[in-house]
């Protein structure tokens, strides 16, 4: 069913000012959980409903009120949401929306559209920030058209609400009417209906097939990990494998509900084994996902991701085992169970954290975790990983004898390191004294530290070539800051383990002019004693930008 208190916020990347799909129970509630997400209620700008169900406007008005921000919603939803009055007669006055009439709420331009669903007019939406960064939202909706699929399309991020599974429902104890209501072209849109029009969607954005299977290896191989952090199943595991820890087990064993599901609804032969759907203790080996064939049965390798994933939760399940094999045979237990399990962890995690997003090929995940192992503990499980991952068919290259490693070229540009500003500087493209500002904050995780290393130059642009008018019009330049500089992370020790840059670039007034006259167009720069004001009052007006001292143009932001 519908998620109760549905809602979705769109947020700049500094500041929170607008909320969308209202669903929530009360007002104390939502701040609390806003206040869990570390965000401020109070830097909203605006609530935009997409249709009047109780569960994705609850709490609108309320919200509405206490904020004192504006409702905006096509004039059938709002005919079919409670609204006290002086809420309901501003958004009549100043907050309808219409399928096809782009609008500009909150310094977000919003494309509200058609969608099909049992509500009076239900829409939904794609907004664009001020980057130009484009969202797709689509609630309740009850099937693919052609218009929502279109405004679909090139959207960098998409929220798609999916209802139900088909068997699921038509099985379940709902009513018939219900069922046939939830199954119908005016309500909810089903899972294999939302999978059948995502490819549509994603165009030639769609993952390698070993990128889509590692999606779901990486799920195996984390509830893998976590299975083993419980005591009770690390002493129950080696009492099952006993010496012979290559057998199956109930570590191993995994999608084994899923599996008895499958067997019991559609009989023996569903499944070679409805205990080993997707057991992580297989011999499948690697292949060229374009050779597999799509689809088979449970024992056979194809290029469906959750199948072809299996290849890669078998060596890292081989790999852990690998790991604890000599610490069991020599008298270890349990304790070695734990400490297998947090190495290959770790490996596995930081892995994942130095690819480039979107790319994970099974055979470049095996070689940063060799890498890192010989980054951080000197290669010590080099050997259980190459085998692990050979016994599937993934190799791993020997590194080459004298190679500088992956972090040794990131500390060749670390600014506390002798040389490493020089270098630094090079790799932006400034001349050797330029200067460089930093910033610092603690990592989200890890423990380490996030830097900023920013440079600025100075560009001066007429004011008629921004197409100022009045006043405006009359200084000399605008001046506008165009950076380049780099993001850098540190690990506890302080030592530099991830690394963006961002290159200086050289534009042209006339291409800085270019950039900037569509945001004044829509008036959304402050100036001079009109910025004066609060960041969040200019933010809730539109304003993204604003001239302060010496005619310099600054981005607004409601923190």
């Amino acid at each position: 069913g519908a998620l109760e208190g549905a809602a979705v916020t769109a947020r700049d990347p500094q500041a929170a000012v607008e909320r969308e799909d209202r669903g929530v129970p009360a007002v104390r509630g939502d701040a609390d959980a806003m206040k869990a997400l570390d965000f401020d209620p109070s830097t909203l700008g605006a609530l935009v409903l997409t249709h009047e169900h109780v569960d994705h406007c609850r709490g609108a008005d309320r919200l509405a009120h206490k904020l004192k921000i504006p409702v905006y919603a096509t004039p059938g939803t709002l005919a079919g949401t409670r609204l006290r009055q002086e809420v309901h007669r501003s958004a009549v006055t100043s907050g309808i929306l219409r399928s096809g009439e782009p609008r500009e709420i909150a310094g977000f331009l919003v494309e509200p559209f058609s969608l099909p669903h049992d509500a009076r007019e239900p829409i939904g939406m794609v907004v664009e920030d001020p980057l130009g960064r484009r969202v797709g939202l689509v609630a309740d909706v009850g099937c693919r058209t052609s218009l929502a699929w279109g405004r679909l399309q090139d959207v960098d991020v998409l929220i798609l609400e999916k209802n139900h599974d088909l068997d699921m429902l038509r099985n379940g104890p709902y009513p018939w009417s219900l069922k046939q209501r939830i199954a119908g072209r005016h309500g909810h849109l089903s899972n294999h209906d939302a999978a059948d029009g995502l490819p549509e969607l994603m165009g030639d954005r769609l993952p390698d097939p070993e990128t889509a299977a590692f999606h779901e290896a990486f799920s195996d191989c984390s509830s893998l990990l976590v299975t083993l952090g419980e005591p009770a199943v690390r002493r129950a595991f080696l009492d099952e494998a006993g010496r012979s820890l290559r057998s199956s087990n109930l570590v191993s064993r995994l999608a084994e509900a899923l599996g008895r599901a499958i067997h019991n609804n559609y009989g023996p032969g569903a499944l070679s084994d409805p205990t080993r759907l997707r057991d992580a203790n297989n011999r499948f080996r690697h292949a060229d996902p374009r050779r597999l064939p799509p689809r088979g049965s449970d024992d056979t390798l194809t290029s469906e991701p959750h199948s072809l994933s299996r290849v890669f939760s078998g060596a890292f399940y081989h790999f852990v085992i690998g790991l604890l094999a000599e610490g069991v045979r020599g008298g270890g237990g349990e304790e070695l169970v734990e400490v297998a399990r947090r190495r290959a962890g770790r490996l596995l995690a930081r892995a994942v954290e130095t690819l480039p997003p979107g790319e994970a090929r099974f055979g470049d995940l095996a070689g940063r975790m060799a890498a890192i192992d010989r980054e951080e503990s000197s290669g010590g499980a080099g050997a259980s990983l190459r085998r692990a991952f050979a016994r599937h068919g993934i190799r791993i290259a020997a590194p080459s004898r004298g190679a500088p490693s992956r972090y040794a070229s990131l500390r060749a540009l670390d600014p506390d390191r002798s040389g490493g500003a020089a270098a630094l500087r090079a790799a932006l493209g400034l001349p050797p004294r330029a200067r460089l500002a930093r910033s610092s904050w603690p990592a989200r995780v890890g423990g380490g530290i996030r830097e900023q290393w920013v440079h600025r130059h100075a560009v001066e642009v007429r004011p008629s070539a921004l197409g100022l008018r009045g006043r405006a019009a009359r200084a000399r330049s605008v001046v506008v800051d165009v950076t380049c500089g780099c993001t850098l992370t540190r690990d506890p020790s302080g030592d530099v383990e991830g690394m963006t840059i961002r290159p200086r670039v050289d534009p042209t007034p006339r291409e800085v002019a270019s950039w900037l006259r569509p945001w004044i167009r829509r008036d959304a720069l402050a100036w001079r004693e009109e910025a004066a004001g609060s960041s969040a009052a200019l933010f809730r007006r539109g304003k993204v930008f604003r001239i302060g001292a010496g005619n310099r143009l600054e981005r607004v932001y409601a923190d």
